[in-house]
């Protein structure tokens, strides 16, 4: 079972899109599409606020960690446009430091809302930065599925791999390369890797390779 990610121990929010032999998101007639996106929404608005004093070294330091935690309340509440104008908000500041797993969430977090409006570019940049800043699992998996809208299926592919390198015990990473290896014209690979997703998450059932 996949529940939280390494980088802390807040749960995170699984939101689950699905477009399984649908034309979806622009992508070609008979792709099949399976999106399972991880979302890593960080649970509970004062945690960043609780940080010990010394992590608050200037006053604009701390508006920003408000900003964020706006971003995230909104992105509960599914204001998604809101969401991503504060998430501008605090890359465009550049006042979180590189490696800050904070900044880390931030452009996770966006990556997701923008997979949400169809913008797989933006996404992917967004999802790279988070995996430069501090790689993920979830940043692999969510990658992956933009490079799978793209109909990349090789490049989705090799970032399930990396996120199951990442979290050997991912059933969203083996289900979703299922698909891009059946995209890819290999069904034994694809049934293999279903397989191994369901050992893992009996929950993931519902999806199936015909």
């Amino acid at each position: 079972m996949d529940h939280h990610s390494p980088l802390h121990r807040d749960p995170l929010l699984h939101s689950r899109f699905r477009a399984h032999g649908e034309r979806a998101m622009g992508t070609a007639p008979g792709r099949a599409l399976v999106l399972i996106l991880a979302l890593s929404l960080v649970w509970g608005l004062g945690l960043f606020q609780s940080a010990p004093a010394a992590a608050v070294e200037a006053e604009e330091d701390y508006s920003i960690i408000s900003v964020a935690n706006q971003a995230i309340k909104a992105q509960q509440e599914k204001n998604l446009p809101r969401a991503l104008e504060l998430y501008t908000q605090v890359v465009n500041s550049r006042a979180l430091d590189s490696g800050d797993q904070l900044l880390t969430y931030i452009f996770n977090n966006r990556g997701y809302i923008y997979l949400t409006r169809n913008d797989p570019a933006s996404a992917i940049r967004d999802f790279t930065h988070s995996i430069n800043n501090a790689p993920d699992y979830v940043a692999f998996i969510n990658r992956g599925n933009a490079y799978t809208m793209l109909g990349d299926d090789q490049k989705a592919i090799a970032d399930y791999t990396e996120a199951l390198r990442l979290r050997p015990t991912s059933a969203r990473a083996y289900a979703n390369r299922s698909f891009s290896w059946l995209n890819l014209g290999q069904p034994a690979k694809a049934q293999q890797d279903m397989a191994q997703a369901k050992r893992l998450d009996p929950k993931i059932d519902y999806l199936s390779i015909n």
